[in-house]
């Protein structure tokens, strides 16, 4: 994650642009963790990754990352991994892999980037994630990223953002290779109601909770993470990150 380090080099210009982070408890600095975030403007990983305190793995859909050498490249440097929209169980198995590596992943709920800021409807993908892995999820709400660079916007606007995270959240009983899809909706729900309180948007309630039918991905996952040879997908193989420990 080579340019993700190059990044950091930045950092004392930071106050150009001010961007905060604040939480009850400190992210962890290892260890396998998710964090699942709002999404409303293109530059949401530059935002959380700038008060971050290790390089954050992003998602980002497969076309995207195939558009030319040069994207490919770019994104390698910032350690994204390419998920298969048609086939949510390869994309959901390797983020499991990701996590047993003890990383620490971003994943935005919603899937697309919300065109008027507000939070939009969730998607079970990481409830999945979160039962499969049995690692903590970091709730986590951004402030100011739409007024700064909205969809419809080309070049962003300097106004204050702030990244706000909660207390993590954990899948019950979890790692779980085939949880129950009801309880995987049940997470995600509880999810989406704890970012809407941290975003200071009850409105949003309604339409953030995730629809009730929820497909059985659990053997999918379970055969994805296998075509991968020696992998290690729970929880039970992964440090503890600091923040559990202390």
């Amino acid at each position: 994650m080579w340019l993700y380090r190059t990044l950091q080099l930045a950092r004392p210009l930071r106050h150009l642009w001010p961007i905060g982070g604040a939480g009850p408890v400190p992210l962890p600095r290892e260890g396998g963790a998710l964090l699942a975030s709002t999404h409303a403007s293109f530059l949401d990983p530059f935002f959380i990754g700038a008060v971050a305190p290790r390089p954050i793995r992003f998602l980002m859909t497969e076309s995207w990352y195939r558009r030319s050498r040069l994207s490919r490249i770019l994104f390698d440097g910032c350690g994204v991994i390419a998920t298969a929209t048609l086939t949510p169980a390869a994309t959901i198995a390797a983020v499991v892999r990701s996590l047993a590596a003890g990383d620490l992943v971003c994943v935005f709920p919603e899937g697309l980037i919300s065109d008027d800021g507000r939070i939009r409807r969730f998607r079970h993908g990481i409830g999945w994630m979160a039962a499969v892995s049995g690692v903590p999820v970091y709730p986590c709400a951004l402030d100011g990223n739409h007024r700064s660079l909205p969809r419809d916007r080309r070049w962003p606007r300097f106004v204050p953002v702030e990244v706000r995270w909660g207390r993590p959240l954990r899948f019950p009983g979890g790692p779980r290779p085939r949880p129950d899809p009801r309880e995987v909706h049940r997470f995600v729900e509880r999810l989406a109601d704890e970012i809407c309180r941290l975003a200071g948007r009850p409105e949003d309630l309604a339409s953030a909770r995730p629809k009730r039918e929820v497909a059985d991905l659990g053997p999918a996952i379970e055969d994805a993470l296998r075509e991968v040879p020696g992998r290690s997908a729970t929880a039970r193989e992964l440090p503890a990150s600091r923040t559990e420990r202390e």
